[in-house]
């Protein structure tokens, strides 16, 4: 409930900023953009063709729409009370990891200390590309050859 609580007043506080910087831009003279007029289709045509006219005027409306959104979201995340589902699913996701780290993978088999009969090329292809000796050795001790990859 800290961490909640903790989070719910680091949004409230940021959200404050953002208000307050919003009025001392208004209250320094700098003023909205301009509401859009009605255009005619020549100029629709003409924009199309040519781009916006106010190439800044386009880049203050996608900042205002990114920090509207933006504040949105984190309302609703207050509102709906979904901080406290993030921070359940946090540590669901944190206990899967300690018992993943907590089972250790069962060792290997142990291979025989003796190899028993005779080799077939094919097992001693597969020892010889994950380097086990003792198969290798056998195969050659009996007789087999060293160049059976290119027969």
């Amino acid at each position: 409930e800290l961490e909640v609580q903790r989070a719910k007043e680091l949004i409230e506080q940021k959200l404050a900023e953002e208000e307050e910087e919003e009025k001392r831009l208004k209250e320094d003279g700098t003023r909205e953009p301009p509401a859009v007029e009605r255009m005619s289709t020549p100029e629709l045509e003409e924009e199309k063709r040519y781009g916006p006219r106010n190439r800044g005027l386009e880049a203050v409306k996608g900042q205002e729409r990114v920090r509207k959104s933006s504040v949105d979201l984190r309302r609703e995340i207050i509102d709906v009370g979904s901080i406290q589902r993030l921070i359940e699913l946090r540590k669901q996701r944190r206990q899967r990891r300690e018992e993943r780290a907590a089972t250790p993978e069962p060792p290997p088999p142990p291979e025989p200390l003796e190899i028993e009969g005779p080799v077939e090329p094919e097992t001693f292809l597969r020892a010889a590309v994950q380097g086990k000796m003792p198969i290798i050795e056998k195969f050659l001790a009996d007789g087999g050859s060293p160049d059976t990859c290119d027969e």
